[in-house]
């Protein structure tokens, strides 16, 4: 686990996707995620932010550049990143599944 602000961290499985960022977004995810660490899940603003139904206690930021950063709270309030994907992933392999089912 990687501290990125007092009250946001990187988890090791994540910390390739995270180094790979550019500069400016980690910088913009880390305030970002830093932000919402003040704050109940409750006022996070959506859409935003929101949960991940097939996953309980995992959410998903939809950050700037069509990155995608799924987090969970931990129980001290922190904000732990668990995974950094672009949009264009996601769609993908949605794609992918559509067609597979077809």
């Amino acid at each position: 686990m990687t501290t990125v602000t007092d009250r946001v961290q990187v988890e090791s499985m994540a910390m390739f996707a995270w180094l790979m960022l550019p500069e400016s977004d980690r910088f913009y995810i880390a305030r970002r995620l830093d932000e919402l660490a003040k704050l109940a899940p409750d006022e996070w603003p959506e859409p935003e932010v929101r949960p991940l139904q097939h996953q309980a206690g995992i959410w998903l930021l939809e950050s700037q550049n069509d990155f995608r950063v799924f987090f969970r709270r931990e129980a001290d309030g922190k904000l732990t990143v668990r995974d950094i994907v672009i949009q264009a992933l996601i769609d993908l392999f949605a794609s992918q599944k559509a067609e597979a089912a077809t």
